[in-house]
């Protein structure tokens, strides 16, 4: 009985022990679950700052964390780093949101060309970031390859290979040549500039008034006016020919003869010597005035039918040439000249390097004249030992050549490379003679040798013996050992005086030489001393006023420093006034002055130093084709320049396709269909520039052979 109530009392207290539990577990529960909702309700309180004005790092950090948080809680801690991406992709996509991570088709087209991107790159970048990332910036290849079809320009281009024959090594041989034409010149331009109008890029001003400048090339000559088309209209405007590029380039457009003619000016017939006594100089010559100036039918079928003053002043090749012919050389002959040791130089490189060719001539001619006395000397020693050898009649073997009438011949006893003498008769004995054997020993005694030459017996008889014989040759090999001390003497010298100049100019070797390269170093104009080249922007560097004083403090404080650094400021002013600007009157007044005082300091430093081309083309025609077209910069050579780099690096990255066909087609498709995509995005530009643009083809494909092997 008490057992039985005992289990009864245990089973009721098991009963009220779980009910206990199992209250407190959903109480704990209900708990949570409010803290839960009283959290969500309180992350994101209503006075929070606005997050476009934090400004703190910390602060938005804080406000990261509470977002993660957020996720956090609805989508679990595992999936956190999933949603995010997906979100992100999903935002990108919406067209309700700014934010993007895709580049839009044209955009990846224009990356594509800009940056040389090929599709194999773009296949294994796209992998790349889809396995690193989980997305993909570019859209698809498909759509870059459609668009870049779509504004190919190589059905503008008729592309022929012709055979052309190349001699190797005395053999011709053929190979496979690509010829590459623009079709329809006028039609081409008309969409580039139709594109360019489009976006805004295409403006007139006062350098083109409303017509549009041109860079011509030979099938254009035909084109006065151009239609196309804006906002959906179509516009005409009158064709202005301008020809731009280097004075070579010019003068081969106008079929002339060159820089070496004898009136080396594409645009005047003036003739001047450049060379031998008649040699026209800055002081004699006057340069500065034009003359006659050429017609177009002067030229024998010019590629451009232009007339001659119209060609643009090629600003940076005539300031560079200028430059280096009247300054650089001037700086480089006054470093020579302060640090040669021996007699003073001329203040001319030319004439410094003729004098280093003068002096290797002289050591030549010396030691050709060493080289000389020293083998006489040995023929003399030579004989002298024969003679010795008769006088004491030692035994010994001797040759057998033919000996001549002589006593005392010894043409069997001196040295075997000697044994090869001349002979002569004797006027009186009528017998022949070994011209050693009578005492002649040089080249210049035998030379005295006549029809009337007598030997030794008939000019002293009965009183030559063998003895006077040896005390001659004794005398003539003192003689002889004279002469050669002093030729070697005179050798020495001459090879030290033109090894001294020499690594003066292959090696830098002067103190004030090695101090303006130093200081040529620090400007950024590291030139090379045996050529003496700078680039562009190594003129413009130094030609600033602080290096200009800093270069002439390493020379004497003279009349032709001072006449040297007022050429150099012209210079550094004329290479200032070749920008894009628009110039007025005023400012035109102002470059004809700067040209005039520089044609005054020219004279002045250089009197003596020969006139160039290029000197010529900014003294006598910069200002008039200013006055005519009001700018410079604009209108020079440096916009079809800046095309040498494009061009050759198309060439480098297709230098693996194999068919000479395709060569200039893959060529083509990134030099045309880029250029309206670039401009897109690199702002305004004017007429003058977006036909520069245009000629960016058919400046390397037009009406050019093109070798591409």
């Amino acid at each position: 009985m008490k057992l039985e109530i005992s289990e009864s009392v245990k089973t009721k207290t098991d009963a009220r022990v779980e009910r206990g539990l199992r209250h407190s577990t959903e109480r704990i529960l209900t708990l949570e679950q409010q803290l839960k909702e009283h959290e969500a309700q309180v992350t994101f309180p209503e006075n929070l700052k606005s997050y476009d004005l934090l400004v703190k790092k910390d602060t938005k950090v804080d406000r990261y964390l509470r977002v993660l948080s957020t996720i956090e809680k609805h989508v679990g801690p595992e999936n956190v780093n999933q949603f995010v991406r997906d979100f992100i992709n999903w935002v990108s996509d919406s067209p309700n949101y700014d934010f993007n991570l895709r580049l839009s088709p044209f955009q990846s087209f224009y990356s594509a060309i800009r940056f040389r991107l090929t599709d194999c790159f773009l296949k294994d970048f796209k992998k790349f970031l889809a396995k690193c990332l989980g997305f993909d910036i570019f859209c698809s290849r498909q759509s870059i390859f459609s668009i870049r079809r779509g504004r190919s320009v190589v059905g503008e281009y008729a592309i022929a290979i012709e055979q052309s024959a190349k001699s190797i090594n005395g053999r011709q041989m053929t190979y496979p040549t690509p010829w590459v034409r623009i079709k329809n010149v006028e039609q081409s331009l008309a969409r580039r500039l139709g594109v360019a109008a489009s976006h805004g890029n295409l403006v007139f001003d006062a350098g083109t008034d409303e017509d549009i400048v041109v860079d011509v090339f030979a099938q254009v000559n035909s084109l006065d006016k151009i239609q196309y088309e804006v906002n959906g209209k179509q516009v005409e405007r009158r064709l202005r020919k301008k020809a731009l590029g280097d004075c070579k380039f010019l003068s081969a457009l106008f079929h002339h003869s060159g820089q070496s003619a004898a009136a080396p000016c594409y645009t005047c017939d003036l003739r001047w010597c450049r060379s031998g006594q008649a040699k026209a100089t800055t002081s004699t010559f006057l340069f500065e005035n034009p003359g006659k100036i050429r017609h177009i039918s002067y030229f024998t079928e010019p590629l451009l039918n232009l007339r001659p003053e119209l060609a643009g002043v090629p600003a940076v090749h005539a300031l560079q040439g200028v430059f280096q012919h009247y300054v650089v050389d001037w700086l480089y002959a006054s470093c020579h000249r302060n640090d040669f040791p021996f007699e003073e130089l001329p203040l001319d490189l030319k004439k410094q390097k003729k004098k280093l060719t003068e002096l290797s001539d002289i050591e030549k001619s010396v030691e050709d004249r060493v080289e000389a006395l020293e083998t006489v000397l040995q023929l003399v020693t030579a004989v002298d030992v024969a003679l010795d050898r008769l006088e004491v009649n030692r035994p010994g073997r001797r040759r057998t050549d033919q000996q001549c009438h002589s006593d005392h011949c010894c043409i069997n006893l001196i040295d075997r490379k000697f044994k090869d003498q001349e002979t002569f008769i004797c006027a009186t004995c009528k017998e022949e003679f070994h011209t050693i054997c009578c005492g002649f020993f040089s080249a210049a005694d035998c030379s005295l040798i006549t029809s009337s030459t007598k030997c030794q017996a008939c000019r002293f008889p009965g009183q030559f013996s063998l003895q006077h014989k040896r005390r001659h040759i004794v005398k003539v090999r003192k003689t002889l050992e004279l002469v050669l001390n002093e030729e070697m003497i005179l050798l020495e010298n001459a090879q030290i005086e033109k090894e001294t100049l020499q690594e003066m100019f292959q090696q830098s070797s002067g103190q004030t030489l090695r101090e303006m390269e130093r200081l040529m170093r620090s400007m950024g104009c590291d030139c090379r001393a045996w050529y003496q080249q700078c680039t562009g922007n190594q003129v413009r560097a130094l030609l600033r006023e602080e290096n200009i004083d800093q270069l002439l403090s390493l020379f004497p404080d003279d009349a032709n420093s001072r006449g040297m650094r007022n050429l150099m400021l012209d210079l550094a002013n004329l290479m200032s006034s070749a920008n894009n600007e628009v110039k007025s009157d005023e400012q035109i007044e102002e470059i004809g002055r700067i040209v005039r005082s520089l044609v005054v300091n020219i004279r002045e430093v250089h009197p003596n130093a020969g006139v160039i081309p290029k000197l010529h083309i900014i003294a006598a025609h910069l200002e008039p084709y200013l006055r005519e077209n009001r700018s410079w910069g604009r209108l020079t050579e440096q916009g079809i320049e800046s095309l040498h780099a494009v061009f050759n690096t198309l060439m480098g990255r297709f230098a693996s396709v194999i068919t000479v066909s395709r060569k200039p087609v893959r060529a083509l498709m990134p030099c045309g269909c880029g250029l309206a995509a670039t401009r897109a995005y690199t702002g305004t530009f004017s007429s003058t520039w977006a036909i520069t643009i245009f000629f960016l083809t058919v400046a390397i494909f037009g009406d050019y052979l093109i070798d591409l092997e």
